[in-house]
């Protein structure tokens, strides 16, 4: 197939989610197809390189946007793709024209209806024509959790849907070696200012227990200007710079506030990474790829608004287990790597465009 893989994403940080489109495209292109990735982007600050690799299509200023969106969608036509693969987002304008032309798979990340409410209240009444949209003219989609589609706008729509969890190719994250501290150290990998990941609850954690050090990637002291004395933040950094400290931690962190977002399951690719690194995590939510399991590597929480309050000395008992050991690879490579679940996705792909050729309307409309 030749695919075309639309998105709307910072294309100049290597985040987790670019790292995950270059390696989800590497794949595919290893695995006999031509894919190019075509991304609409925010002005890099600071002079950034570009980090994905694609055609990146740059927002010189709000003004700009639609013009940009317009023309990078007419990028994707010409590029005459077999099929589309839509990761979704706050398109503006939405692709509407070209997703009636060629059959589109829809990657589906998170309830944006609920994430907007809680960040712009302008954004969330766009959100929902643009969610409309979007959903009525693709062709099937791929969530990242069951919840996901679960929902009455994917579960009511009667299109192929298939659930495959982020993964992470296991070359980016090495085993890390056993740490020996003298103090309990605890790490976060994430972004500011997203309520849902609950780094207010890990503040409180820190103050609680004195005893232990934490450390906060993504996030700068100005964030957080009453943090307690043993907590230490790092800013952004690139993974080769934050993975010196995840090889001192003992216990990562994951998301402890996902119930902000109104969403009781998620596979975070920042979890993903711990774990390849061999570092047991606490979470608080229901992980997909660990559905109704409970590893000896894994601390779930509650997701609720008191779950760290609330489950105080079992935190404290899982850091005092689980202090200077590493998880074995084995145990959680094949349910993690990338490998896997892109297969299952270009399986899924090919069927969508073999259904979209052998109906005679689209295929018609599609030539003209």
């Amino acid at each position: 197939m030749r695919i075309a893989y639309v998105c709307y994403r910072d294309a100049f940080v290597p985040d987790g989610v670019v790292k995950k489109i270059n390696g989800q495209t590497a794949y595919w292109r290893t695995a006999g197809h031509e894919v190019q990735v075509f991304c609409v982007a925010p002005r890099p600050a600071g002079g950034r390189t570009q980090s994905l690799d694609g055609v990146v299509s740059t927002i010189p200023s709000r003004r700009k946007r639609v013009s940009v969106t317009r023309a990078l969608f007419r990028q994707v036509r010409d590029y005459a793709p077999d099929l589309v693969y839509l990761r979704y987002d706050f398109y503006l304008p939405p692709p509407i024209g070209l997703l009636r032309s060629v059959p589109t798979a829809l990657e589906v990340n998170t309830d944006d209806a609920s994430e907007w409410a809680i960040r712009s209240r302008r954004a969330a009444l766009y959100t929902r024509p643009n969610r409309r949209l979007i959903f009525a003219n693709t062709d099937g989609f791929v969530c990242v959790t069951h919840e996901l589609a679960r929902t009455s706008a994917i579960a009511s729509s009667g299109k192929p849907t298939i659930v495959i969890g982020n993964g992470i190719e296991p070359g980016t994250a090495r085993p890390l070696p056993r740490p020996e501290n003298e103090r309990p150290r605890l790490a976060f990998v994430g972004h500011p200012h997203l309520r849902w990941h609950g780094v207010d609850k890990l503040l409180w954690l820190a103050e609680q227990l004195p005893e232990i050090d934490v450390e906060i990637v993504g996030y700068a002291a100005a964030d957080a200007p009453r943090a307690p004395a043993n907590v230490t933040f790092h800013g952004f950094l690139p993974q080769q710079a934050y993975e010196p400290i995840l090889a001192r931690t003992d216990v990562a962190v994951g998301t402890l506030a996902l119930h902000r977002n109104s969403m009781t399951e998620a596979s975070p690719l920042k979890v993903r990474e711990y774990l390849l690194y061999g570092i047991p995590t606490i979470t608080a939510y229901d992980d997909t790829d660990f559905l109704g399991e409970r590893p000896w590597f894994i601390l779930q929480l509650p997701n609720a608004e008191e779950n760290v309050r609330m489950h105080l000395d079992e935190i404290r008992a899982f850091v005092a287990r689980v202090r200077g050991r590493r998880i074995p690879r084995e145990e959680v490579l094949g349910r993690l790597s990338s490998e896997r679940k892109e297969v299952e996705r270009l399986a899924f792909l090919e069927r969508l465009e073999g259904s979209w050729l052998r109906a005679p309307r689209r295929s018609s409309r599609r030539a003209a």
